[in-house]
């Protein structure tokens, strides 16, 4: 009776984990299925937002020099990027965001910066205001 039992309880988990294994596949198969179906990025979106995170602390001093306090913004963009000389790795890119406080948008910021002996430093900073919509 007990070699029964034994014999049945090893069956049992032999078929238990032969249908995990096959659970586990289908289901790595689906997911891989799923990712397969997943956004796609363009490379210069990429460049673009890689580029913008790692100039974000320029972004950040260059508007508190501004305004005198930190402000949040949105919506940076490149709006253009140059190298200085040919074939050197000095470059020049002006990004354009938009400035706001509480809520209320304050203005849109176009800040051009470049890398020189290592350092990055922003050489323009123009602000133009945005009207301010009379609320009803």
């Amino acid at each position: 009776m007990k070699r029964i039992l034994i014999k049945f309880i090893l069956v049992f988990m032999c078929i238990t984990s032969i249908s995990n294994i096959t659970g586990y596949s289908v289901c790595a198969a689906n997911l891989k299925e799923a990712n397969s179906f997943s956004f796609t990025e363009d490379k210069e979106e990429l460049y673009e937002d890689f580029l913008t995170i790692l100039l974000s602390p320029y972004l950040d001093n260059a508007i508190e020099s501004y305004y005198g306090k930190t402000k949040k913004y949105s919506e940076a963009k490149i709006i253009n990027i140059k190298r200085v000389e040919e074939q050197s790795y000095y470059f020049t890119v002006t990004f354009q965001v938009k400035t706001f406080d509480d809520n209320n948008l304050i203005g849109v910021e176009n800040i051009t910066m470049r890398n020189d002996d290592g350092e990055i430093e922003v050489i323009n900073f123009i602000h133009q205001d945005v009207p301010v919509k009379a609320s009803r």
